[in-house]
């Protein structure tokens, strides 16, 4: 617990996964995998790619100019927790040479646990996510 505070510190994955359960949040509370692969991030990437109930409250966003700061995300990290290969490594370090929001957007094509990735739909426009839109 914080000084002062009189409730523990609670873990910002573990807040949005209780408001994901919770029915008066549905289609009210969405995540966005902009910054999970950054290199101070990535430990919940693993649990999100696993829980495909989350994926359709999953959009991908910008977080630019972030990506374009390319010690923020750490392929040889991605590769030791198991979430790329080597070879997928080299391939899309030479992406991030050429284009970093391409890059951006390989890395998190690429990331997997087992079959577990994220689906299309993250990378997609959702209708309706935006009033007016």
């Amino acid at each position: 617990m914080r000084r002062g505070a009189t409730k523990p510190l609670v873990d910002n994955f573990e807040l949005f996964t209780r408001l994901c359960a919770d029915k008066r949040y549905e289609g009210r509370i969405f995540g966005d995998v902009s910054a999970l692969i950054q290199f101070n991030r990535c430990e919940k990437l693993g649990a999100l790619l696993r829980r495909s109930d989350l994926h359709p409250r999953l959009v991908n966003g910008s977080d630019y100019p972030l990506p374009a700061i390319n010690v923020l995300v750490r392929t040889g990290k991605l590769e030791s927790l198991g979430y790329i290969t080597a070879a997928e490594r080299g391939l899309l370090n030479e992406i991030d040479r050429h284009d970093p929001i391409a890059f951006d957007l390989a890395v998190k094509r690429t990331v997997r646990v087992g079959d577990a990735r994220f689906p299309d739909a993250v990378f997609m426009a959702r209708p309706g996510l935006f009033r007016g839109v």
